[in-house]
C-alpha cells in the first residue's frame, strides 16, 4: 500500500506533466526546485521514474499474492497447519 508521500509524489507529478504540456514551469518554494532549470527538470524526472519504480513494485507483489495459478492463496486449514 502507497504510503501518503508516494502519494503526494504521484499526485505532484501529475501536476507538473500537465503544467509542462501547458508549457507552464512550476517553481517550488519549500523545496527550492524550478522546472525552468536544468537541475529542477531533473529533479522531477527522477521523481517519474521512482514512481514508475514503486508502480512496478506495487503490481509484483500483487501478482506474486495471487499465486501462479491466478487466485490469491489459500489459507491453511488448522488441519493442514
Amino acid at each position: 500500500m502507497a504510503s501518503r508521500p508516494i502519494k503526494y509524489i504521484f499526485h505532484l507529478i501529475e501536476i507538473v506533466a500537465l503544467l509542462d504540456s501547458k508549457k507552464i514551469d512550476h517553481k517550488s518554494l519549500q523545496e527550492f526546485i524550478d522546472t525552468s532549470s536544468s537541475s529542477g527538470k531533473l529533479i522531477f524526472h527522477i521523481f517519474r521514474e521512482l514512481a514508475g519504480f514503486e508502480r512496478n513494485l506495487i503490481r509484483e507483489r500483487t501478482q506474486a499474492a495471487r499465486g501462479e495459478k491466478g487466485g490469491w492463496l489459500k489459507k491453511l486449514s488448522s488441519d493442514k497447519s
